[in-house]
């Protein structure tokens, strides 16, 4: 589906079933990648009777217009592709910049946010100054350290590794500086309401599960869950399914409360 804001064409992947009266599921991707990544949730949620809407950034996939140059710019960004879906209030989903964009659309008006689930997230995100040098000149070296650091296995699955490397000038460098300038993720945590869950990878190189521990306590009303094994950033599809086992039963069930375990 494609549909106007701010006069540029956004790319959203909506689903074939879930009408537009069922409760939306907003899925926000990763810096210089595409709401494709979340096919699997979008087939999930739509069996499950939501309105999944994986959305591509600016400047990302098939969306027009320049990448988010900040966190903040992106969740006003989501909130203005709601305004234009005639969506008052969804469910969120993040993944890395995503979950930060998550964060802050929920910080900024709880009111819209029903749940969070942020998955690869850490109250901190600092990106190494070589990382940025290298993006901001659109070096595909900058792809192959993101493997080198981000991962316990160097390799990124080739649907990663073709939707960087494919991103426009400046856009993986865009999405990887707001990481690094974004510094009130617990400031921002301390003014969500909504229910939330951390989908967390204990093998995560990039955004290891201690650096999410200050997020969480910061929520009100969050459980973080990581998955056996699992190193979000290694492998898309394995993350996915992580989230459709764990953030995703709280997505489809986004009027419940969860309280704040671990486990």
């Amino acid at each position: 589906m494609e549909i106007a804001v701010d006069g540029a064409t956004a790319h959203v992947d909506d689903g074939p079933g879930a009408g537009q009266s069922a409760p939306a599921v907003l899925l926000v991707h990763r810096a210089g990648q595409a709401g494709v990544v979340w096919s699997e949730q979008v087939s999930a949620l739509d069996s499950a009777g939501r309105r999944p809407l994986a959305v591509d950034l600016p400047g990302h996939g098939q969306s027009q217009g320049k990448p988010p140059a900040s966190i903040a710019d992106g969740a006003d960004w989501c909130f203005r592709l709601l305004d234009a879906l005639a969506v008052e209030a969804a469910a969120v989903a993040g993944f890395s910049t995503g979950a930060l964009m998550a964060l802050e659309m929920a910080a900024r008006a709880p009111e819209r946010v029903r749940s969070l689930a942020l998955c690869g997230v850490a109250a901190r995100m600092p990106v190494h100054p070589k990382l940025l040098g290298l993006a901001e000149a659109n070096d595909p070296e900058a792809v192959e350290l993101i493997g080198r650091w981000g991962h316990e296995n160097p390799d990124l699955s080739a649907e990663t590794i073709a939707l960087m490397t494919s991103a426009g000038p400046g856009v993986v460098h865009a999405g990887l500086k707001s990481c690094d300038d974004y510094k009130t993720a617990l400031d921002a945590a301390g003014c969500v309401a909504c229910p939330t869950v951390l989908v967390l990878g204990e093998k995560d190189l990039m955004t290891p599960p201690e650096g999410a521990a200050p997020l969480a306590d910061a929520l009100t009303d969050a459980r973080t869950v990581p998955p056996a094994g699992l190193r979000p950033h290694d492998d898309d599809r394995g993350v996915r399914a992580g989230i459709g086992g764990t953030a995703g039963s709280l997505l489809s069930e986004s009027d419940g409360r969860c309280s704040k375990t671990t486990g």
